[in-house]
């Protein structure tokens, strides 16, 4: 009766053991859970407890929006876009020829070629300060005559108040026959006129200009021609000044001749 006792007892003992190694699922002793397999959606029962929640949500963090901050719009500021003579000049900045880099606001007017150099709207209205013949600043000095004198086609009128001016020397002596004429010749469609001064110096060397007689009576384009003669018994040598003078119109373009004879 105690052997059957002890042989149950151990019987027992060994399905416990059976038992208690199948509910541990494997035979290493540790108990496996299974919590749903690889395609679960979570990570509660029936998941996969690895939730692999990618951290990375790729979302660019590059503020850089591409906005052009490139302020140059490519305006061109090369004048010569529309400056077409290459003067500096536009016609917006006020070029009146745009083909011609010496016509601009900048330039000067003072040469005697009819045109309105620096674009004020009046035509050579600084030409007397290159004409040589301009009578206020003293008369152009011819020299002393005592032959026939080449004419002079360089001399013009303009502007219409202008005067030109010519200074010469004549030598006289005692008994001598004086003679002398003065021819000038007018451009067409320009009427010219002339008046001649003897220059008489006093005491005190002080000049006085005294008419001798003028001439205007050719009309434009003619010839006005003045004869002087002083005759045989006077000593007439001196200085003479003419004054020469357009009555209609001046012109740059327009030249006179200037013409001096002595006998």
């Amino acid at each position: 009766m105690r052997i059957f006792t002890l042989l149950s007892l151990s019987a027992s003992l060994v399905l416990i053991g059976c038992l208690k190694a199948e509910e541990r699922g494997d035979d290493t002793g540790s108990k496996v859970l299974d919590l749903g397999g690889d395609n679960g959606g979570g990570g509660g029962p029936g998941g996969d407890a690895d939730t692999d929640t990618d951290s990375d949500s790729d979302s660019d963090s590059d503020t850089d929006t591409d906005t052009d901050t490139d302020t140059d719009t490519d305006t061109d500021s090369d004048a010569d876009a529309d400056d077409g003579d290459g003067d500096g000049y536009t016609r917006d900045d006020g070029d009146c020829d745009d083909n011609d880099p010496y016509v601009n606001p900048g330039a000067s007017d003072d040469d005697c070629d009819g045109s309105d150099d620096n674009c004020n709207g009046q035509i050579d209205e600084d030409s007397r300060v290159s004409d040589s013949y301009e009578k206020s600043s003293g008369d152009y000095w011819l020299g002393d005559i005592t032959e026939t004198k080449a004419a002079f086609a360089d001399p013009y009128i303009f502007p219409d108040d202008d005067v030109d001016g010519f200074q010469f020397f004549l030598d006289e002596g005692w008994f001598d026959d004086f003679y002398f004429d003065v021819d000038l010749v007018a451009p067409s469609g320009v009427d010219l006129a002339m008046e001649v001064f003897f220059i008489s110096e006093d005491w005190d060397d002080s000049k006085t200009w005294e008419s001798i007689g003028s001439v205007d009576d050719a009309g434009a384009g003619g010839v006005e021609t003045f004869v002087y003669d002083g005759g045989f018994w006077d000593n007439n040598g001196g200085w003479y000044s003419i004054a020469v003078w357009a009555n209609n119109r001046g012109s740059c373009e327009d030249r006179y001749e200037l013409s001096i004879f002595v006998d």
